[in-house]
């Protein structure tokens, strides 16, 4: 893989902290709408 293809992107802590309570509300309301599909 040509290493000048890659996107160097950054976050500041109040993004990644956006992004983690988007990523958690997320979860909160698919929880049991959706199907486990690992072997368990």
């Amino acid at each position: 893989m040509a290493l000048d293809n890659l996107i160097s992107v950054q976050f500041s802590n109040e993004e990644l902290a956006r992004i983690n309570q988007a990523i958690a509300l997320l979860n909160e309301v698919l929880i049991g709408k959706t199907v486990n599909l690992t072997p368990r």
